[in-house]
């Protein structure tokens, strides 16, 4: 018994029953990881005492993979495979490999591989304009504190003016 989980994966998360998860090569986890699913109350006829079910499934992500969804109990996410943020892949679902899920309950982002193979073609559209976003950042700022020092001064001027000490010497 034990977690069999890779060295070269990424993991920002809590796994509570690590002895049941099976991680690969490079795959990224973002969200805690439980192999636990507590099922309704069933009552025991023969003894007039009524107990809470539980069950246990394991989880596997293999190589590549990335999860920043939630994983129910029983799931297998294939190489390469992506479970997008929010989305709840339902127990004993299998994601193929090579596929995008996203929502609750999961299903197949069709639009997925569309969005990659564009920002590729075109190097990433944040990767060649980061620099611009913020040098309008910087701008915005300066003309705002240009703004708020006309407001104050005209404000000065006109209804404050009468009411300071005058500071030339007559």
């Amino acid at each position: 018994m034990g977690a069999n989980i890779s060295a070269s994966s990424s993991i920002d998360a809590f796994i509570r029953e690590f002895d049941l998860v099976t991680i690969g090569h490079e795959a990224e986890i973002n969200e805690p990881i439980r192999c636990r699913m507590f099922g309704p109350w069933k009552d025991n006829s023969h003894d007039g005492t009524s107990a809470a079910s539980i069950r246990f499934r394991p989880i596997t992500v293999l190589d590549g993979s990335t999860v920043k969804g939630f994983l129910c109990p029983g799931v297998s996410v294939g190489a390469n495979a992506s479970v997008l943020r929010l989305s709840m892949v339902e127990e004993g679902s299998q994601i193929p490999n090579n596929i995008t899920v996203k929502g609750n309950p999961a299903f197949i982002d069709n639009t997925a591989e569309i969005r990659s193979r564009g920002s590729e073609e075109r190097g990433g559209f944040f990767h060649q304009t980061w620099w611009k976003f913020g040098l309008m950042k910087l701008l915005w700022l300066c003309v705002e504190l240009y703004i708020f020092f006309a407001i104050f001064l005209a404000i000065e001027v006109t209804i404050l003016a009468d009411r300071l000490p005058k500071w030339r010497y007559e």
